[in-house]
């Protein structure tokens, strides 16, 4: 059995790194500021593929928050929820668009490089993480 996967990173400035350096990811999410993640689009994405699978995760950045994530595979949609966390909404900007989204969808950055790097390695959600299926 022959090991098909690749994993595409594109970063908030537009470009596309195949099979990306995962020590270099956990950097950019552990450490990295404003100035890289919420430059030009203000979102990033991992695209997943091995053989029929091909999922996304994407990032989406607030220096306050940390991280909202979106899982797109198998026909779902996911993010994780802080059930703990409040209901109010930021604004982020996405794309050069403001966005609203829900403060209880954002995790911390350890928590979302564990969803990269589970992400990374098998192209699935992180089990120790609350995910949740949007309609």
């Amino acid at each position: 059995m022959t090991n098909d996967k690749q994993v595409f990173f594109s970063p908030p400035n537009g470009s596309e790194i195949t099979n990306p350096d995962p020590e270099r990811l956990k950097e950019l999410i552990l450490l990295g500021g404003p100035s890289y993640w919420i430059g030009s689009s203000g979102d990033a994405g991992i695209t997943y593929v091995s053989g029929d699978v091909e999922n996304q995760l994407i990032l989406i950045f607030n220096e306050k928050y940390g991280f909202h994530l979106i899982f797109i595979g198998d026909e779902s949609l996911c993010v994780i929820v802080d059930e703990n966390a409040s209901e109010e909404d930021i604004e982020v900007i996405v794309g050069g668009d403001p966005t609203n989204i829900t403060i209880c969808q954002f995790v911390p950055r350890a928590d979302t490089w564990e969803a990269v790097r589970v992400f990374i390695d098998s192209g699935e959600k992180s089990d120790k993480l609350n995910w949740v299926e949007q309609h």
